[in-house]
């Protein structure tokens, strides 16, 4: 039997002490959930997926349980955690048949309610709490930066965005194949006759032809995307891999693409929180982290008073 519910938990958590001391961690976890408080939550998160047509969503208890589990043994990625659905003894037992696919692990984390979720997880925080395992006496908040994956290079700037968006309306976007670049590059020649008179799409035409490569399907679906981004920064340019991302001195004495990483961590280093800021100076970000522990800490008084 899966555990689909709450009341599955019981018999899922007698098989797994058949596997001592490599699930006992795992099982204080599980345990945890069986209290109102994140029956609630969980038959919250269940709501958000019931739906009358196609297969039956799995349950997003089984789904926290199989994420939980691949962070206890240090696996973070949903393409990882999905293979050990298929080969991890314990996490088999758990799932009893089920092996949700990382696309289906990567929509519950990114879909799901985000307060929800972290309720959850702040849940998780005050059973290990309890049990002595975090100390809240003490926490301490540092930051660093946060390299993207995408070269520093791989950018856009606004006159490349105006000539995507006219290249979307003559509908003159390629597949990035060899053929279709040919074809657009054709096709361009001939809206320059079109338009020798008019300056400014002649400009733009210009831009184009020298970064052919960027003007395809895909990057337009995108436009609404780099234009939010360009109203909230002075910028000429940014980054096509994260838009958000700002360029930041490195440690390495240089300049790249990357995210202010700030993580609030207790005395027992375990880590309680965490932000991806925009702010390169950690001065610039104290309101966001002071915010994120109000929050967190409100949440946690209302957990242990009970208030649901």
């Amino acid at each position: 039997m899966a555990v689909e519910s709450i009341e599955d938990l019981g018999i899922t958590i007698e098989k797994l002490k058949k596997f001592g001391r490599e699930s006992r961690d795992f099982i204080t976890i599980l345990s945890s959930f069986d209290n109102k408080c994140v029956q609630d939550l969980i038959n919250e998160l269940n709501g958000e997926f019931k739906s009358e047509k196609g297969r039956k969503a799995i349950s997003r208890l089984l789904l926290l349980g199989a994420i939980t589990y691949g962070i206890l043994v240090d696996e973070y990625r949903t393409d990882k955690i999905a293979s050990l659905c298929k080969t991890d003894i314990i996490l088999k037992t758990f799932l009893n048949g089920k092996t949700p696919s990382s696309t289906t692990l990567s929509r519950f984390l990114s879909n799901s309610n985000s307060i929800t979720i972290k309720k959850i997880f702040l849940h998780t925080l005050l059973v290990l709490n309890d049990q002595y395992i975090l100390k809240f006496l003490h926490i301490f908040i540092d930051g660093t930066d946060a390299l993207i994956k995408g070269s520093k290079h791989y950018t856009i700037t606004r006159d490349e965005l105006k000539a995507l968006k006219l290249m979307k309306k003559w509908n003159l976007l390629h597949n990035k194949s060899k053929n279709s670049i040919r074809r657009i590059k054709k096709e361009l020649k001939i809206k320059e006759q079109e338009y020798k008179k008019d300056q400014d799409i002649l400009e733009s035409i210009q831009t184009i032809k020298k970064r052919i490569i960027i003007y395809n399907k895909n990057m337009s679906q995108r436009i609404n995307e780099f234009e939010d981004r360009f109203k909230e920064i002075d910028n000429d340019y940014i980054s096509i891999t994260f838009p958000e991302a700002v360029m930041m001195p490195t440690k390495k004495g240089n300049f790249d693409f990357a995210f202010n990483l700030q993580e609030i961590v207790t005395e027992s280093k375990i880590i309680i929180g965490g932000l991806l800021l925009d702010k390169p100076n950690d001065n610039l970000v104290l309101k966001e982290v002071l915010d994120e522990l109000r929050e967190n800490f409100t949440l946690l008084l209302e957990m242990i008073k009970g208030i649901w």
